[in-house]
């Protein structure tokens, strides 16, 4: 992880870097000089909004960014059957005997 910071040691922009992805967030004229002397060096195959990397989902909203892990919980639920589990609104409450039966097993 690379930090910029101003002559008063402001944040300016963050780059973080894994394997040959790179997420870079900051204030819009630093990103794009960043970009420019990155593309001085290396090609870069896609300059865009980062919706996923390394696994997690990053999504735009007004107030910021939302990061989850959505994909990956979904690919665990299925790998070990739970689409098929019963949701429980309370998990500690006492199950009776038709619920049991119902239940998958």
């Amino acid at each position: 992880m690379v930090i910029f910071l101003d002559k008063e040691n402001k944040l300016i922009a963050l780059l973080a870097l894994y394997v040959d992805d790179i997420l870079i967030t900051g204030l819009d004229n630093e990103i794009k000089y960043i970009i420019e002397k990155l593309k001085g060096k290396y090609r870069i195959s896609k300059e865009a909004n980062a919706e996923k990397i390394i696994g997690f989902n990053i999504e735009k909203t007004k107030n910021g960014y939302k990061i989850n892990q959505k994909d990956y919980i979904d690919k665990l639920i299925s790998k070990y059957n739970m689409n098929k589990i019963k949701i429980l609104k309370y998990p500690c409450r006492k199950i009776n005997e038709k619920e049991r039966e119902n239940s998958p097993s």
